[in-house]
């Protein structure tokens, strides 16, 4: 095709019909054919010359195009008015024969740009002379980039390519229409500084750029900013001959065609700058208006900022109009005054204002602390008549005092007994209560953790929550080793025989189940005698001691029906009616529909034996006992996961129980009443005078959704794609390296040396320690989800457990070194009781013994447990409400919790000094925080990088230190680079909140993408499990791309 083209082009030019000046038409109706753009190009004169007709024509064209397209009818005005502006743009000014193009000029002109024209060159009637450029410049053809070739292509989604980007042969020249930041420094670069103006001015009539060589005594400029850079002739600098001899207008043309065409090379030949872009607008402003002799127009009063704004803004306006044209409009400069005159005066109204709301604040909070010195003074010592030497004394400036009382018209009190001075320091702290308590709820609610907001509010409460935690986590750890022989033996029978022992288990049949046990495993019925069975009689012992009622069973073995629906077909309708009626009385006395536990609780008890139907706890009937059949074995789950899940409900009820001590209420059934036992236990806190009344309504929230909204599990869907996203995600090498930056809190909390010392040396402190170890999944899990035991596998065979595991026994031990070092001094003690005093109550004394001794007791491992839970998620208590409050949208959680812990310590450990006056404190904290957290996180992220193929430059550093820094607090380079750094705040912030699916969002992509000619599959390896970003990056072109996306970063910094 493209040789029969270029055969026409021949013959035409042979013929007479194609001539040189309608070469540039050819070329584009060709639509840049390379064969026929080559041959004519080389047709064209070697004068340095593009024939202005070309480019008319090619206009022409363009707007014959556009006026043969139809078009609805109210849309033809445009179309013409549109078109007629097109012709009038491509006609040379009649009284201008030979003139230099503006950069204004080229960008609205397709051809001008493609041919790489610059600010300079002249325009010689239908000529354009090339003075600046030349032909090796141009850049004919390529296709403009649209919405639709990026939708399809991963490569440009990868690599942020933004629409109306132009492609040239294998490069692609961003349009930078979108880029907010280019269009903010295209605004500051195309506009004259007042400075900047008058520098012009002076320029056109006296040189002065010009320095005199001491040896020769010709003028010169130079070449840079830095006084060792070469000098150059003023033609050298300027690019002229003659500029010496120029007219000051000449000078005026010959110095604005250089700053444009310095504006062109810094921004690309097809940059096309945004006449709407509030960032280019602001660049403009920041230009004009941020420069010293603005300062003129501030005055004392408004009127006097009006006058002089009104003069600054005009002097400057005409300035610059005389900088540019070299000629003043005085419409626009009576303009420019009057909006300075407003704009200035406004500015200075509004400045006074806030000055002023700022420096009364300022003063009502000094004189808020001098007045409670005085109140607390008179409250210990008796009334006084010296306040001014009270205050001196106390550290306050007296003329300080003085000037605040006169900014707010305030005075200080002073009271005549402690009596009145200790109400007015009651009020004073309910008031600054209320205000604290209406900051940042919101934001509280969704990602402050409970136990940060709890620990505020009553750091004995705290305590008892945390205590309450510990045991739960302890307790449970230890129950369940103990059942895991157990467990795996009970595993490793024959299929027939774990279903027999299943059966008989469930129906209490234990003398059968342990006869079948003994057949294939003597140990394994030894085992149940001496340690299930005593353990589920001393947990029922244990939770009516707590004060739950019920009925006990012999032989009682939990079982857990995990398909109702599928046993409620198989059934009767006997029992089916039986269990619905259980089921509706139950949710009758709840008064509200039960919770997916709840109803599993009311079908199993019901099938017990229990009849909820009346009034009062619910009764036993043995008539209605359920005994189950082989058939029903398939609607129940294991019995290994039946145990180890009512071993946790168990230790959980009662460690619940004892929290609520003293205020425990119950239900009609008997049941603890945990919604009602949390108003009691408030109410009780209340009354003893441990609580303020601002605070119960907020700690009442707090401690239900701990107790009864973190009770609550998600739903099956939502946990399995909560397994299969972090099986894509962090279950891999490259993930598990992430864990090795963990000591960097460590060193911030703990100090250097004792977190080198834990991380390399002898761990006296373990996770099993404290109930942190988990127990095989495979063994307390059963069956029901697969993906969990997946999961639970690769974490493990990546090395994620073990990194994991070594950053935390670090940070325990690290915490348990320093404590001890504190132990040895008054001072450090006093520290010590600061921060656990109140937690520990009673046992703190034995707490600082155990430390000074070195021994291994419970305190030191509540002590170690506590330290952990500030900084990693470990308990329930250290998430945020919303997250307890909402089962399944803990989904969004994912990938958050660890990044919520370190908002939480700068907010424990930063703020809160903050908060206290000590803001030296809090600074040097807050610098080395962000110290440990670079070095750590950049040093991880270069192995990680290293491990899959990516280049790493020493350039990058600095770059990569910062984004290591924010990617700790949530925010990483490509959601700023894709959202942020373009204005889509909310896109940022949805893909921030959305959580990461890469084995889901894969599956969909084979889905559409295998039915293709040409499918484009590379991407979907990244979500391989375990070996996904190693195969995607060394084997499916990840790291290429990366490497020549940072390469082109680079070239464009």
């Amino acid at each position: 095709m493209s040789t029969v083209l270029l055969d026409k082009v021949k013959n035409a030019i042979g013929e007479g019909i194609l001539m040189p000046q309608d070469y540039g038409s050819a070329i584009l109706a060709s639509k840049n054919d390379p064969d026929v753009t080559n041959y004519l190009q080389g047709l064209l004169p070697e004068d340095n010359t593009v024939t202005r007709r070309d480019e008319a024509q090619a206009q022409r064209e363009v707007v014959q195009e556009q006026d043969e397209t139809p078009a609805p009818a109210g849309d033809t005005l445009d179309r013409r008015e549109e078109a007629q502006e097109q012709r009038q743009r491509v006609k040379p000014k009649e009284e201008e024969r030979v003139r230099p193009l503006t950069i204004e000029e080229i960008q609205a002109s397709p051809f001008l740009t493609e041919q790489g024209i610059m600010p300079g060159d002249l325009l010689d009637g239908d000529n354009i002379v090339r003075k600046y450029s030349n032909a090796d410049d141009a850049m004919l053809g390529g296709t403009i980039i649209t919405q639709e070739d990026i939708n399809s292509s991963p490569y440009l989604q990868e690599n942020n390519v933004d629409a109306g980007s132009r492609m040239v042969g294998d490069t692609i020249i961003p349009s930078q229409l979108s880029d907010s930041w280019a269009q903010y420094r295209y605004g500051m670069a195309e506009t004259l500084s007042p400075m900047g103006s008058v520098g012009a001015i002076l320029e056109r009539y006296f040189p002065f750029k010009a320095a005199r060589d001491l040896t020769g005594g010709r003028p010169h400029y130079m070449a840079g900013q830095d006084w060792n850079t070469e000098l150059q002739t003023p033609d050298e600098y300027w690019e002229v001959e003659g500029y010496m001899d120029m007219s000051p207008d000449q000078r005026r043309e010959t110095a604005n065609a250089k700053r444009e065409r310095d504006i062109q090379q810094e921004f690309g030949q097809f940059f096309q700058p945004d006449p709407d872009s509030l960032a280019r607008i602001g660049g403009q402003t920041t230009s004009a208006f941020v420069d010293p002799t603005l300062a003129f127009s501030m005055g004392a009063t408004v009127p006097q900022m009006a006058i002089r704004g009104g003069l600054t803004f005009g002097s400057l306006d005409a300035l610059n109009q005389e900088a540019i044209k070299g000629e003043v409009d005085p419409i626009q400069t009576a303009m420019a005054t009057a909006a300075g005159a407003t704009f200035v005066a406004g500015l200075g109204w509004v400045g006074k204002k806030v000055v002023s709301k700022a420096a009364t604040k300022k003063a009502n909070k000094l004189l808020d602390t001098a007045q409670a010195k005085l109140d607390s003074h008179v409250v210990t010592h008796g009334a006084t008549d010296a306040p001014a030497k009270i205050l001196e004394e106390a550290g306050f400036n007296p003329l300080g005092v003085e000037k605040a009382i006169q900014t707010t018209g305030r005075k200080l009190r002073l009271h005549g007994s402690g009596r009145t001075a200790s109400e007015a320091i009651q009020q004073a702290v309910t008031k600054d209560s209320a205000v604290t308590r209406q900051y940042s709820k919101a934001l509280d609610y969704y990602l402050g953790s409970i136990g940060t907001r709890l620990r505020l509010k009553d750091e004995g409460m705290f305590g008892r929550l945390r205590n309450t935690e510990y045991n739960m986590t302890v307790n449970t750890y230890g129950k369940t080793e103990q059942i895991e022989p157990f467990l795996r033996g009970l595993q490793g029978l024959p299929k027939g025989a774990y279903r027999d022992v299943t059966k008989h288990l469930y129906n209490g049949s234990f003398d059968l189940a342990k006869k079948t046990m003994g057949r294939f495993n003597p140990a394994l019925a030894e085992t149940f005698d001496t340690t299930v069975v005593p353990m589920l009689k001393d947990l029922s012992k244990q939770l009516k001691e707590s004060g739950q009622s019920f009925d006990e069973l012999d032989n009682y073995f939990p079982r857990i029906m995990k398909d109702y629906e599928g046993w409620r077909k198989s059934a009767g309708l006997d029992y089916q009616g039986y269990l619905d009626k259980q089921l509706l009385a139950a949710a009758k006395k709840k008064k509200r529909k039960l919770f997916p536990a709840e109803r599993e609780k009311v079908i199993e008890s019901a099938m017990r034996g229990y009849n909820y139907v009346g009034t009062g706890k619910p009764s036993y009937a043995k008539q209605r006992i359920l005994t189950l059949k082989d058939r029903d074995l398939d609607f129940y789950a294991a019995p290994e996961e039946a145990l180890s899940m009512y071993i946790r409900k168990a230790v959980n009820d009662i460690e619940v129980a004892k929290f609520f001590k003293g205020s425990v209420a119950k239900s009609d059934d008997g049941i603890l009443d945990i919604d009602a036992s949390v108003g009691k236990y408030v109410e009780d806190a209340a009354k003893t005078g441990n609580l303020k009344p601002e605070d119960q309504g907020e700690i009442v929230e707090l401690l239900k959704a701990r107790f009864v909204g973190g009770q609550q599990s998600a739903g099956q869907a939502m946990q399995t794609i909560k397994d299969l996203g972090y099986t894509g995600t962090i279950a891999n090498p490259v993930s598990a390296v992430t864990q090795l930056a963990d000591p960097a809190t460590s060193a911030f909390l703990y100090g250097f040396r004792n977190t080198i010392a834990s991380m390399f040396g002898a761990k006296n402190m373990k996770l099993v320690d404290i109930g942190l170890e988990q127990v095989a999944i495979e063994l307390t899990n059963g069956d029901p989800r697969g993906t969990a035991r997946f999961l639970d596998k690769m974490m493990k065979l990546s090395g994620f457990k073990a990194t994991d595991r070594l950053g935390k026994e670090t940070l325990m031990n690290a915490s348990l070194r320093k404590a001890r070092q504190m132990a040895k001094s008054n001072k450090g003690v006093a520290k010590l009781r600061e921060k656990y005093g109140k937690i520990y109550g009673d046992e703190f004394d034995g707490l600082v013994a155990d430390l000074k001794a070195g021994d291994m007791t419970e305190n030191i491992k509540f002590y170690a447990f506590n330290e952990l839970a500030d900084v990693q998620p470990i308990i329930l208590s250290e998430m945020p409400e919303a997250y307890l409050n909402s089962p399944n949208g803990r989904i969004l959680y994912m990938l958050k919790s660890f990044t919520l812990k370190q908002w939480d310590i700068v907010r424990r450990e930063i703020m809160g000094e903050w908060n206290k006056g000590n803001k030296l404190t809090a600074v040097k904290k807050a610098t080395v925080m962000a110290g440990y957290l670079t070095v750590a996180n950049t040093s991880t992220g270069v192995i990680k990088d290293m491990m899959r193929g990516k280049e790493v430059k020493p350039e990058d550093l600095p770059d990569r230190s910062m984004w290591a820094l924010l990617g700790v607090f949530g925010l990483n380079k490509y959601t700023s680079d894709k959202f942020f750094a373009k204005g889509d705040v909310k896109g940022g912030l949805v893909n921030m909140i959305v959580p990461a699916t890469p084995i889901i969002d894969a599956a969909f992509k084979l889905g559409t993408e295998l039915p293709k000619e040409d499918p484009a599959l590379e991407s979907t390896l990244n979500a391989i499990p375990l070996v996904g970003p190693l195969v995607y990056n060394w084997f499916g072109g990840g790291a290429e791309k990366y490497n020549e996306r940072m390469d082109k970063e680079r070239r464009d910094r």
